[in-house]
């Protein structure tokens, strides 16, 4: 969809979603059962644009009451359909120059954080070789930026990522678990405490293609993200949790 004139797709952190959400004559599908980025579905929720939902699922997942038409549907099928409908006619491009103006300044924010050194990793992937994603901040980087940055070594590639009980545990291992069943190289993008608390499946890795590319923060940085963070007496220690190894 994302080479059909006047399609853009949002995003988490997409910083034209609140006058996209502004606008009544916008028009916004979503494709799936509910939405992951809390960020995004609060800021889409504070307007009232036509909200399509196409989703495979009876059950109803609509939070906030956005949408305007629900279709159920196998979303193969109905992206099919949507890409065979006439797009000739030219619409307001006002989105995606915001979008555009917005990307730059982003792009020149991250230029030596944390999100450019995880999105400028797609650029090293090759042909054979599949992205694996780790849990907590990696995941979001490049749910995030990749688009916006360097494509996937200017090809397409395979991306995994699992969820353990505890959100960080079994990451390397299940990465190891793919490298074994694809017999491909894989790259895996890791948080330190996610490598720690798995740091014994390294010894799996004998003979299998895997490039461990880690984002060392000292903890869990992602609690900054939240309420919790405001808990000085309780943060560092039992959220953040700094182990100190470099």
């Amino acid at each position: 969809l994302q080479d059909i004139p006047g399609v853009l797709l949002l995003s988490d952190g997409d910083t034209c979603a609140n006058e996209i959400a502004a606008d009544p004559n916008a028009l916004i599908f979503m494709f799936g059962d509910r939405f992951v980025s809390k960020t995004l579905l609060t800021s889409l929720s504070r307007g009232r644009p036509t909200f399509v939902q196409i989703t495979p699922y009876l059950d109803r997942q609509d939070p906030n009451h956005m949408v305007t038409l629900r279709v159920e549907s196998e979303i193969a099928s109905a992206v099919s359909e949507l890409l065979n409908l006439n797009s000739s006619q030219e619409g307001d491009n006002a989105f995606l120059d915001l979008e555009e103006k917005g990307n730059d300044i982003e792009i020149e924010e991250i230029l030596e954080s944390e999100q450019a050194f995880s999105t400028w990793v797609c650029s090293a992937i090759g042909p054979n070789t599949s992205l694996y994603l780790g849990n907590s901040m990696p995941i979001r980087y490049i749910d995030r930026n990749a688009k916006r940055t360097v494509p996937f070594g200017g090809s397409s590639c395979n991306v995994y990522a699992n969820r353990g009980a505890s959100g960080i545990d079994g990451v390397l291992s299940s990465a190891l678990g793919v490298a074994h069943a694809t017999n491909k190289h894989i790259l895996l993008l890791i948080g330190d405490l996610s490598l720690l608390h798995d740091i014994g499946a390294l010894q799996l890795a004998r003979g299998l293609r895997v490039t461990i590319v880690l984002v060392n923060n000292d903890g869990g940085i992602i609690f900054r993200k939240l309420p919790v963070a405001r808990q000085k007496h309780l943060f560092r220690e039992f959220f953040q949790a700094p182990h100190g190894i470099h």
